[in-house]
């Protein structure tokens, strides 16, 4: 586990929570995706869709 945690270059001791919380590994790398491209999450930018939408 040290040797992966270090090669990702994350602290060892958060990388034993990847195998207790299933979910932790995907919303993480979601977080890196989204911030690779860009995105923003809809809820924060709703208000300025519906204002294009009407035009």
């Amino acid at each position: 586990m040290e040797f992966v945690a270090e090669q990702l270059d994350i602290d060892s001791a958060c990388a034993k929570e990847y195998l207790t919380r299933s979910k932790t590994a995907y919303e993480h790398s979601s977080w890196e995706i989204r911030d690779l491209l860009e995105l923003s999450e809809f809820s924060k930018r709703e208000q300025d869709v519906r204002d294009y939408l009407r035009g």
